[in-house]
């Protein structure tokens, strides 16, 4: 089921980490903590074969990535923004109720 994000099953978690991988180094917009992503890397490399993409280091060329692993980065990324974004109404909107 390549190229299908699904949280929890075994593509899913290696996608994830792959486009966390993404936001890091090819954007330098990581949208979660280094000591979590740390914790999702150990878990997902336990699913690859020896020689697995996941178990070099990181890139920063766009072009190590695969389309659908750019894609799912993109909508982590745009999630992201949109907390921030929600938080950030509703800071105001509590302020304006003091």
């Amino acid at each position: 089921m390549k190229g299908h994000y699904k949280m929890g099953n075994k593509e899913g978690i290696i996608d994830e980490c792959l486009a966390h991988r993404y936001l890091y180094y090819v954007l330098g917009n990581p949208v979660i903590d280094d000591h979590i992503y740390d914790i999702r890397e150990r878990r997902a490399i336990q699913l690859v074969k020896s020689g697995h993409e996941l178990r070099k280091p990181g890139s920063s060329l766009a072009s190590s990535y695969e389309p659908h692993v750019i894609k799912l980065a993109e909508r982590l990324l745009k999630e992201e923004e949109e907390r921030i974004h929600c938080a950030w109404r509703n800071g105001i909107n509590e302020q304006e109720e003091i």
